[in-house]
């Protein structure tokens, strides 16, 4: 290897090294210094000794690392959904950004650039995805031998606490007056009533709600069984984790609901416990429209809660009768117990323990 200074036809001045790649073939990359062409001829040296190098010529460019990632994610048979976000990060964020740089420039000062304009571009939470989906990116280019080193791997968006959300629980009031507008607004041959309860009473989520079967509603032992779940194009398939299997018990009111509905139901090709008009699973716009109805028949403001905040719900009333928290953490499916702590920690709250408990640490102290 050789670093030359050489003067351009511009007249400007450059640094350039030379260099022979892993198959001999002559390599040449001019630099505006030579203490960058110095940098650069070690990081050579280390992955020529490594077989990793790639020169400039035969390095692709990010946008198509990019179509080579999210080939492999379809190949891995991720979910659809996982998928769709992956090509929004791609195709609206990260392509856009980088243009057509190749890998083998990137760099991690880029990558930082990239995220602070990030933070000024999108919330905090999209930008922390954005990034994981950077550097899931990186890697799997690094596992194809395209780049010799991910450095994407240091860069973080912290979210703290200032920055996290908390989650809104509607009132008892307000979920009582939820209640009652189901059985007002809608008659007994239409799922819904039945499905607000049960996502209500169990915790599940709309999607596993969506892909419930009959075979997995046991009314003797009084207890639901979530198996499997309906994506958002409303295709059946299995739960997103082995944390996802879990059986739930049913309150009385749930198990009534059900009970009454199995009476009623109207057969489907799937024996879904809750099947759209047309006997198929509940599309997303058809479950949206019949919970912005609810939300205008029981008084209260269309942008106030979400449906999946019925899930919340749940959770609450079950720190609320001091359920222990690992049983918290199946019931909701949860692959491991500080991601129940993270979403709903700050509900458990025991004002009268705390009171004897800083009596007790006084008494120990002064006697």
């Amino acid at each position: 290897m050789s670093i030359r200074k050489r003067t351009l036809p511009s007249n400007k001045t450059c640094w350039q090294l030379n260099y022979r790649d892993g198959t001999g073939t002559r390599r040449a990359r001019q630099f505006k210094t030579k203490q960058a062409a110095v940098d650069f001829e070690t990081t050579v040296r280390t992955e020529l000794r490594d077989g990793i190098h790639t020169p400039d010529r035969q390095s692709v460019t990010i946008q198509e690392a990019g179509e080579l990632w999210l080939e492999r994610c379809r190949g891995d048979n991720l979910e659809l959904s996982t998928l769709n976000y992956y090509r929004r990060h791609l195709d609206l964020h990260i392509a856009p950004y980088f243009g057509g740089t190749k890998l083998s420039r990137l760099t991690r000062p880029m990558v930082e650039a990239f995220r602070d304009k990030l933070l000024v571009t999108i919330s905090r939470p999209l930008a922390v995805k954005v990034i994981t989906s950077l550097r899931s990116l990186l890697f799997d280019a690094q596992r194809r031998g395209l780049i010799g080193q991910n450095v994407a791997v240091g860069t973080k968006v912290e979210i703290k606490g200032r920055h996290k959300r908390k989650i809104e629980i509607p009132t008892k009031d307000e979920i009582r007056a939820l209640i009652a507008a189901t059985g007002e607004i809608w008659p007994s041959t239409l799922p819904w009533r039945p499905f607000i309860i049960t996502a209500l009473f169990t915790g599940a989520r709309p999607s596993e709600l969506r892909g419930l079967r009959w075979d997995a509603v046991d009314l003797d032992q009084k207890v639901i069984h979530i198996r499997e779940r309906a994506d958002f194009k409303s295709v059946m398939g299995s739960l997103k984790s082995a944390a996802g299997h879990r059986t739930i018990p049913l309150a009385p009111m749930a198990f009534n609901v059900l009970r009454t509905w199995r009476l009623c139901c109207p057969r489907s090709e799937l024996d879904l416990v809750f099947p759209a008009k047309r006997g198929g699973v509940i599309g997303h716009a058809e479950l949206w429209r019949a919970w912005a109805r609810l939300l205008e028949a029981a008084g209260l403001p269309q942008k106030s809660f979400k449906l999946y905040t019925l899930r919340h719900v749940f959770a609450s009333m079950c720190i609320e009768q001091n359920w222990p928290l690992k049983k918290i953490q199946t019931a909701m499916g949860h692959s491991n117990v500080s991601l129940t702590l993270n979403v709903y920690g700050h509900l458990w709250k025991d004002n009268e323990s705390d009171q004897a408990a800083m009596a007790q640490l006084q008494a120990r102290l002064l006697g």
